[in-house]
């Protein structure tokens, strides 16, 4: 049985505005965190010793959210940043699981990605190395080699320009653990070693250890003609078979768990605690990849039948819980959106004047209406983000994915319009063919020109809508702009942009 460390213990202060939500370990790459792309590396029965400080609850929840079944033993880091903090003291602090490990054991740095770890030799002390320019030879440990004995370490110079051509890069293998503890002093990891005979082994390593370089690399992984529709404050993971959910907000994950609970058209959650929810992955196609009227046709009389029914509580919308969501919430979105882009004053949309601001149309919106209009009708059990991306249909039946926590502060309730408007909202702009990037913004000063995919069936599922008869179409058309001015602010450009430019041209015409 391979012993294998892993160093997750750090704040990862170089992650700039990740460090402040996530452990860097669990950042994502490929719908996989960082420290998954490492342990799927190693055969199943590898024992995993984890150095956890920084957000440790979170590092813990991912691992026994994906990997029910491997073999982790945790190391509480108590002091994992400021004096005496750093490597050397994480592993350190893992020292009782570490030292007497058949074979010694392998440590790896949880900031980077690696190739073909499990034929890092163990029949030595090792150090993984990669190659690295002159000009970045600063920023790493530098490692001289002798490729006639074994690629026998000659010489090590940390974070100073050298011509050595090879780095450390966060891997390693301690053949005699008990020397490496004894001479371990420090913040380094190289304390542990200058005394051992060393070997480098050369591995392929994309470093991800600093907020430049992981978005960077992040945003490589995806295809030229794809979309970064991702949110800074939540992440999704695709691992091990199993659907897994973070947010920095534990009050969102509690929300939801509740809201899900005892509903069969959710997924079961399997694994719950903290942040952190896991489902298995629901087999079937999203109703995007449907495109289909007689489904369509379904899943509404799915939703009159058994989702807004299914109340548990016998408190009812309010006045009062329509102006905070709706009306409230949009203006608070909107200051957001000027933070963000305080310039930014579209004039002409795609040839049309605009004959009135975004704060002037919010003025002229018969709000009223809005907020009273058919209350005592209005209040559903809801899944709030009802968008088609969120819906699969496995050919029997239909599953909710990705719902919303609360609607004003109601976790058992809400507005059927607001379903609704999401519905449409999601057939207006297609969110998947987004995600494909197929659309086009241009920005000219104030003049804006934007160009994005449909599909045909869509016209044709709104009109069953209409032919039903039991909707008041013009609330759901209303909601539907404030929901794409409600959704700027949280997108990156130029879709944040596009997304306000059709909010303000369509209230301009109400």
């Amino acid at each position: 049985m391979r012993t294998v460390c892993l160093l997750t213990a750090g704040t990862g202060s170089r992650m700039g505005k990740y460090s402040t939500v996530i452990n860097k370990a669990l950042l994502p790459i490929k719908g996989k965190a960082i420290i998954s792309h490492i342990i799927e590396q190693f055969p199943d029965d590898t024992q995993f010793v984890v150095a956890v400080g920084y957000r440790k609850d979170d590092v813990m929840d991912y691992l026994r959210a994906a990997y029910p079944d491997r073999n982790f033993i945790f190391n509480i880091v108590e002091n994992y940043e400021g004096i005496g903090s750093g490597p050397a003291h994480s592993v350190y602090c893992c020292r009782k699981s570490l030292e007497f490990a058949k074979d010694g054991f392998t440590l790896i740095a949880c900031d980077g990605l690696y190739s073909d770890l499990i034929n890092l030799p163990t029949d030595r002390n090792v150090i993984g190395i990669s190659k690295v320019s002159y000009e970045d030879s600063i920023n790493y440990c530098n490692v001289q080699v002798n490729p006639y004995i074994q690629n026998l370490v000659t010489a090590v110079s940390d974070k100073e320009y050298c011509d050595y051509g090879t780095a450390a890069n966060g891997v390693y293998h301690f053949k005699d653990a008990t020397a490496f503890f004894t001479s371990l002093s420090g913040s380094e990891i190289s304390s542990g070693y200058k005394w051992l005979q060393m070997h480098g082994h050369e591995l392929e390593w994309t470093d991800l250890g600093t907020e430049d370089r992981y978005i960077q690399y992040y945003q490589s992984t995806y295809a030229s003609d794809s979309y970064d529709y991702s949110k800074s404050n939540e992440f999704l993971y695709f691992v091990n078979g199993r659907v897994i959910k973070f947010f920095s907000d534990v009050t969102i994950a509690k929300n939801r768990i509740e809201k899900s609970q005892d509903r069969k058209y959710f997924p079961k959650i399997t694994y719950y605690n903290n942040n952190t929810y896991a489902y298995m992955f629901v087999p079937g196609s999203t109703l995007y990849e449907r495109n289909d009227l007689n489904i369509f046709q379904k899943f509404i009389t799915f939703l009159h039948k058994t989702v807004w029914p299914d109340l548990k509580t016998e408190t009812k919308l309010t006045t009062e819980d329509l102006t905070k969501f709706y009306k409230d919430k949009t203006y608070q979105r909107l200051e957001m959106f000027e933070k963000k882009y305080p310039d930014f004053h579209p004039k002409h949309i795609n040839g049309k004047h605009m004959h009135k601001t975004m704060r002037q149309c919010l003025e002229r919106i018969d709000w009223d209406y809005l907020l009273d209009v058919d209350l005592e009708n209005r209040t559903a059990f809801i899944h709030g983000d009802l968008q088609f991306d969120n819906i699969i249909y496995t050919g029997s039946r239909f599953v909710f994915l990705d719902w919303r926590q609360d609607f004003a502060g109601h976790i058992q309730i809400g507005d059927m319009y607001y379903d609704l408007a999401k519905l449409v909202g999601g057939m207006h702009i297609n969110y998947d063919l987004i995600k494909k990037n197929m659309f086009t913004f241009k920005d000219h000063h104030d003049k804006i020109t934007y160009e994005y995919s449909s599909r045909p069936e869509y016209d044709k599922m709104i009109q069953h809508l209409h032919m039903l008869n039991l909707y008041d179409m013009d609330l759901i058309e209303l909601i539907v702009s404030l929901i794409y001015l409600n959704m700027s602010p949280l997108h990156e450009a130029p879709y944040d942009k596009m997304l306000y430019s059709i909010a303000l041209e369509r209230l301009n015409a109400y």
